[in-house]
Formats: structure tokens, sequence, C-alpha cells
């Protein structure tokens, strides 16, 4: 658009009745930011007012009596003449119900009294599949999704999936039957853990699947929670067969624990290594290899290299 295509006299004499940019464009069949760019080549300030709308006590009572006869807001403030949400805004300082109309408001208690249902059956029965409640309550799938929404602080939604650790297994031979079955349970409920644990697919028989499984599932339940999950399905079992009776901590004049070199050689000539020896006796890895190195001997994996070695020759 080029500026000869508006009448500068046309425009001039529209901007000095008063009109703004908006009823300007309507009369000469432009765009308000076509009239509002012509405007400020002239720099011309602009001539709109922000309207205030007041409300009388006789505006106030009349919207009273609509909104008592179920009237709608929107049929109010046609009635008033104001825009919509001016007059939404005022019936909620004035303690009306700012529902669109009756229906809604049926709606909305109707809506309150299925999730004061679910959360009082969650609250009886603990974690629930979603199916179990849509089937027991009568309540549609599409209720859920704003019910997470509206109800998080007092609910949890869980639909667990893939996680982001690495796939060793298949998901089903993961998670079994809480593969992509959503269930719900009360925010912080501790029964959740039992629940999770029971329907938990994967057999956890050593640390890597515990490993497996707390990189999976920890991105649902929370570091917390799924620790307590795989103590409920895996035992930590030390490798080691034999085992020594533990005796009372004896500290030294460092407050390091003592223990002799009896104790320490009759546990390494069995094949203990550094970090077993260090369980058993109760101390640290460190100090097994500064006890061993003081000693003069070698770690398990050098004595195996050397029998090796003599037997090869």
């Amino acid at each position: 658009m080029t500026d000869r295509e508006i009448s500068y006299i046309q425009f001039l004499s529209l901007y000095k009745a008063g009109k703004n940019d908006v009823q300007i464009g309507k009369d000469l069949g432009f765009t308000k930011s076509q009239i509002y760019y012509y405007r400020k080549k002239f720099e011309l300030p602009s001539n709109y007012t922000a309207r205030r709308y007041t409300f009388t006590e006789e505006m106030d009572e009349k919207i009273k009596q609509m909104h008592d006869s179920g009237r709608p807001i929107t049929e109010i403030a046609k009635e008033l003449e104001f825009p919509y949400m001016v007059t939404r805004n005022h019936c909620a300082q004035l303690g009306l119900d700012t529902i669109k109309n009756k229906y809604n408001r049926r709606g909305h208690t109707r809506w309150f009294q299925k999730a004061e249902m679910v959360l009082g059956y969650l609250d009886e029965h603990g974690p629930t599949w979603r199916s179990e409640i849509m089937k027991v309550l009568g309540i549609p799938d599409q209720f859920f999704a704003q019910f997470a929404r509206v109800c998080f602080d007092e609910v949890e939604y869980f639909k667990i999936k893939r996680g982001k650790g690495k796939r060793i297994r298949t998901v089903h031979e993961v998670y079994g039957e809480l593969t992509n079955r959503p269930f719900l349970a009360i925010r912080n409920d501790p029964r959740v853990i039992d629940f999770v644990a029971d329907k938990i697919a994967m057999k956890v028989e050593c640390g890597r699947d515990a490993a497996v499984l707390a990189s999976n599932l920890g991105n649902h339940l929370g570091k917390k929670r799924t620790r307590e999950v795989i103590e409920r399905l895996y035992t930590y079992v030390h490798r080691t067969t034999r085992r020594i009776p533990r005796r009372p901590k004896e500290l030294g004049e460092h407050g390091n624990v003592k223990y002799t070199d009896d104790e320490f050689l009759e546990m390494y000539v069995e094949g203990f290594v550094d970090s077993e020896i260090a369980s058993v006796l109760d101390v640290s890895t460190s100090s097994v290899q500064q006890r061993r190195n003081a000693l003069g001997l070698p770690t398990q994996a050098q004595r195996k290299r050397l029998k090796s070695l003599e037997v090869s020759k």
C-alpha cells in the first residue's frame, strides 16, 4: 500500500472528528495497522481513549436479579451493553457464580461429585487401575485427563512406559502388567510401593537386574520409591561363600579399626579380594590395600597370573 491510496483530506476530517484508527479504517476500507502507520508518518497522536465502565447500585441489583433467574453472563453483558469480561469480573466481585449458565453449573457440581467419589475410592482401596475405577464407579475415560490436572496436589496418575535407561530387556519383560496400563493413587501413598512390586514381571536376581530396573522405573516413581521397590524384589547377597563372624570393633590411636595380620591373611589365602575383606572387617578398601602392600603381597588377579605362568612352565 502507498500513501496515495489514502486520501489525506478524508483521513484528516475523520481524525479531527475524534475517531480512532479502527473507526477510520472501517470508514475508509483499510486495516487498523495501515491507518496507524499513516498517522505516525504525520506524527499525529492517537484519538483512542480507554473507556471506563462504572457499575451503579441499581445496575448491581439488576445483575443479581438476572443472575438469580438463571440468565448467563453473555446475556447480562448484552443487556448492560458492557464487554463480557468486564461483566464477568464484576459478577465475581459481587460474589456471584461466574459459570456461564445453569447447565454448566449442574455439570460443574456433578464433576466434583465424581472427583470426590474417586478420591474416596483411592483412599479406601489404595492404588487402583483406571479401568477398574471406570467399571466400578461408572466414570468415563474423558474424565481422568482433567481430573489429573485439577486434583494434582491430591492424586498421582501413573502410566509406566519405556524408561530412559539402556534397553537390555523389552518393556513387557521389565514391567509386565504395568506396561502402558494407567493406575491412580493418593499422592505419597506408601501402598504404591507394594502395588508396583507385586506387578513387576522382571526377576531381580543380581545387581545388574536391579540397575536395569532402577534406570527404567526411576523416571516414573522417583529415586526414593524406586529404591524401596527394588528392596522388595532383591536382597543383595555377597558372592563369597565363606563367612567370618564379625567381632567388636577396636579403634586404634587415630580412630581406625584395628585388625591383625592373621585375620587378613586368613581371608587373603582363601582368595578374598580387597573389597571383600574390607566388607567383612568393616573397614575401607584402601586400608586393606595398604595392609596388603605393607606385607608385600600381590592382588588376587596378580596371584592368578603368577600361578598360570608357573603351570605353563
